[in-house]
């Protein structure tokens, strides 16, 4: 009898442990199952430059000299701030229309459940692959062997942030990261970001990952502007 009684317990202790695990482990579990990533892009916004473009031109017009690094990043946020045409982006290269300023990480998400997902966390992580500007003395243009060969990452920013409540079948586009070529010149006057990669890791959404070129003039400027 007091074998039985123990079993009983015993099996009661059990079930009531499972219980509690499956209970820890239910939010993650099924936001993981239930939030979808339809997408993870570079955004730009194609009337920003545009926008730039004249705002230095007051600038210089104003001070009658070249743009510092300083100014221009200034500009290029008060120009992005104002530019409305937003699209996505997979190819960024100097001096053509796909040579925006500032570049936004993005996630597209959806949840595909009739239940609303509260609390979902989300840690975001913003990169750039930054190498030595130089020049083949030879040709005085670009010398992309020591760019390639310098290049290492570099972390630009790092946040954590909930999102209070998603609603069922919510289709949202979430900001999480943005970069500035203007800010990263500034603070690496010598450098050029090959790479610039944002990374989303959350118990929603898994760890996932977008990276966009940055492909250099083929000539060495001191200034871009």
């Amino acid at each position: 009898m007091m074998r039985k009684s123990m079993l009983v317990f015993t099996s009661f202790v059990l079930l009531l442990f499972a219980e509690l695990i499956s209970l820890w482990a239910s939010p993650a579990a099924e936001q993981l199952n239930q939030l979808h990533l339809n997408s993870l892009d570079f955004y730009y916004k194609k009337d920003a430059y545009t926008r730039f473009l004249d705002l230095k031109q007051k600038w210089q017009t104003r001070h009658q000299k070249a743009l510092p690094y300083w100014v221009a990043s200034q500009l290029s946020e008060q120009a992005y701030a104002k530019a409305t045409i937003e699209s996505p982006i997979s190819i960024w290269q100097y001096d053509t229309a796909n040579a925006p300023n500032i570049l936004e990480g993005k996630a597209h998400v959806f949840n595909k459940t009739k239940q609303p997902l509260f609390n979902v966390a989300l840690q975001v992580t913003l990169r750039a692959k930054a190498a030595q500007l130089a020049v083949t003395p030879e040709t005085q243009m670009t010398d992309f062997d020591h760019l390639e060969a310098t290049a290492e990452w570099q972390e630009l920013s790092e946040k954590a942030f909930v999102i209070p409540v998603i609603a069922p079948d919510e289709d949202i586009l979430l900001p999480l990261a943005k970069f500035s070529l203007m800010a990263f010149k500034q603070q690496f006057p010598d450098q050029w970001p090959l790479k610039v990669q944002v990374t989303v890791d959350s118990p929603a959404l898994n760890y996932t990952e977008k990276t966009i070129s940055l492909i250099p003039d083929y000539f060495v400027m001191p200034a871009l502007y």
